[in-house]
């Protein structure tokens, strides 16, 4: 009995030990796994392989910082051989990294003047009060936040709003008098104190409220730790902060009353919360640098095949926009199908706006609310006003550099080859720090003068930036260049030459379900950082234009709806505790395939159109001069 007892200890600790001490392990073993193959095959490919194992094991078991592993390719490429330093380091910063620098700017400048605030508020307020249309209205301004700023602080943003809402629809729906003003006010989630560290790609949570203090979100490729630890302690957070404070004796007490007064979780409660989420994911892809991923695919593209692939701002906007929209849409009706109940009789009864007496007072209460919040956000100052003007601009100028249709402003200067969309982004990120952020006034009569600080200072640029984003996207354009140097990329593309036998049709659903499936468990930027450029050689090998997997497997790597720790947008909204596991598994899978459906119909509609998919590109890599693209195979 004891012999058994000891035994027991001993692998319950070995085990505790095992789980401590798993990232030191990994970090020795990784690069001992493969070293018998780079020993008898020494090669150039073979070293390139080494190394992107090692840089995949450690981003998978997170022995570090993603950021800081995603460096490790500049100092062992160079080491091995792979390839020479000055080629690695100028590839590291390049106009993509630029493009990702005025995002994040433009991201930090929005969220300090509270700009985001008051568009939410504002295009809430245009909208009937009636929940189907509340829900449309959530899910057209969180896209719309998030194709501009990042995804998690769109969403922490939107929680304390969709939340007091909803407790004005219940309010509502138990009173039998009119609206009051001593209903629910926004004020008691205040969202100041909700988005406390933004970045363009994370941000810290620190609201007292609604998200749990542990939840320290950044980027969903460093914080997948946070997250699983997350799910762990997932429950009800306020009546836990109620116990601790509170006597030992009491405790018996509060959770009878909490029992008494706790309110069911409805139908309409899951809808509007997973829509917060699932609408932040799918506005990320609607611009270039609403997700990280997708800058990593320009940055890659520039990286393996040159400037002139024809993808840039302007252009991933007129093939994913419309995408977007109709995901977007799609995930409106599912929603209200799944947890609404909705039905054709429903959707012409909110066409119609035929509403009875009762939802009448309901949407008079909910509009009264989210209209008095907006009044007291006063008018709109002169920061705001520049902030916005700064941002449409650069979008602005963005869409019309290079138009394909028509001449864009850049064909009037001297050398429209030598600006890019880079270039529009460093001068609106100097911008910011010129531009007042008070309307200028003469101070000739007056005795005292103050300053005039710039929309922004650098102490805040610092604090908010997302540094470690474009130390990921650099080390990522870094393995690209490794994968073509090295001769991997010219085996991958002769490996993949035998698929050139399925349909295209069954190529690019078979690469969006494998994409859609890894970035459910794994960081989005890992799984496009590793994935795009492989789909780049595997398009060569098979005679198919490289855009036509890789920008659809790009905004895939964004259609993440099913689990907590795919993205920081799905953990924040399952911290709540509201919604359960098994009803983000079951909304989200559909979303998942509704996803693949979308980009699919994209690719063969607007994505020939723009890009055109169905032609074998000049500034691609022929393998083989007799192999095309058979426009036929897109049918069959």
């Amino acid at each position: 009995m004891d012999a058994r007892i000891t035994e027991q200890t001993f692998a319950r600790r070995l085990a505790q030990d095992l789980k401590t001490h798993v990232k030191s392990l990994v970090v020795v073993l990784a690069p001992l796994i493969l070293l018998p193959l780079v020993i008898t095959m020494p090669s150039e490919p073979i070293f390139c392989v080494y190394v992107i194992f090692i840089v995949l094991c450690y981003w998978i078991f997170e022995v570090c910082s993603v950021a800081i592993t995603a460096l490790l390719p500049l100092g062992l490429f160079p080491l091995f051989g792979v390839a020479p330093a000055a080629v690695l380091f100028s590839v590291f910063l390049s106009n993509t990294s630029f493009i990702i620098l005025g995002g994040f700017f433009t991201a930090v400048a929005i969220e300090k003047c509270g700009l985001h605030k008051r568009i939410a508020l504002k295009v809430l307020t245009m909208f009937p009060g009636s929940t189907n249309w509340l829900l449309l209205g959530f899910m057209m301004t969180t896209a719309f936040l998030s194709m501009w700023i990042s995804n998690t602080a769109s969403t922490a943003l939107m929680v304390p709003i969709v939340q007091a809402v909803l407790e004005e629809l219940q309010s509502t729906t138990e009173r039998s008098a009119g609206f009051t003003d001593n209903d629910v006010d926004l004020t008691m989630l205040p969202i100041e104190d909700t988005v406390h560290d933004v970045t363009t790609d994370g941000v810290a949570l620190k609201s007292k409220k609604s998200i749990p203090e542990e939840l320290d979100v950044g980027n969903n490729s460093n914080d997948n730790e946070q997250l699983r630890h997350l799910q762990s302690e997932i429950g009800d957070i306020q009546a836990d902060d109620e116990l601790a404070d509170s006597p030992k004796s009491d405790v018996h007490d509060l959770e009878e009353e909490e029992d008494a007064v706790k309110v069911p979780i409805t139908g309409i409660d899951k809808a509007f919360l997973l829509c917060i989420c699932q609408s932040a994911s799918i506005g990320g892809t609607g611009t270039l640098i609403g997700s990280p991923t997708n800058l990593i695919l320009a940055g890659i593209l520039g990286t393996m095949y040159g400037p002139d692939t024809g993808l840039d701002f302007g252009s991933f906007f007129l093939f994913a926009f419309p995408c977007m929209c109709l995901l977007l849409l799609i995930s409106w009706l599912w929603l209200q199908l799944f947890f609404l109940g909705a039905g054709p009789r429903d959707l012409l009864k909110l066409i119609t706006c035929r509403n009875s007496a009762e939802e009448r007072k309901k949407q008079a209460g909910v509009k009264s609310l989210l209209r008095r919040e907006y009044d007291q956000l006063g008018r709109m100052n002169f920061y705001e006003k520049a902030v916005l003007g700064h941002l449409i601009t650069m979008a602005a100028l963005w869409l019309t550099r290079d138009p394909k249709f028509v001449p864009g402003w850049a064909s009037l200067l001297p050398y429209p080859a030598y600006v890019k969309d880079g270039t529009v982004a460093v001068l609106i990120c100097f911008s910011y720090f010129v531009f007042p952020s008070r309307r200028p006034q003469l101070a000739v009569c007056k005795r005292k003068t103050s300053l005039n600080p710039a929309l922004l200072d650098w102490i805040t640029v610092q604090q908010n930036l997302a540094w470690d984003m474009l130390l990921l996207m650099g080390g990522g354009f870094v393995l690209a260049k490794g994968v073509e140097l090295s001769g991997l990329s010219a085996i991958m593309a002769d490996t993949f030459q035998g698929l050139k036998v399925l349909p295209t049709v069954a190529i690019i659903s078979i690469v969006l379900l494998v994409v859609v499936s890894v970035t459910e468990f794994t960081s989005n930027t890992s799984t496009a950082t590793i994935m795009v450029p492989m789909l780049g050689k595997m398009a060569e090998g098979i005679g198919l234009n490289p855009l036509m997997l890789m920008v659809p497997a790009t905004l895939s790597c964004s259609y993440c709806f099913m689990l907590p720790i795919a993205t920081p947008p799905n953990a924040i909204i399952f911290s709540l505790g509201k919604i359960s596991m098994s009803d983000m598994i079951k909304a989200g899978f559909f979303m998942d395939v509704f996803g693949i459906l979308a980009v699919l119909l994209s690719t063969f509609t607007t994505g020939t159109l723009i890009f055109s998919f169905d032609v074998y590109p000049d500034w691609a890599h022929s393998v083989d001069p007799e192999l095309g693209v058979n426009a036929t195979c897109v049918c069959c």
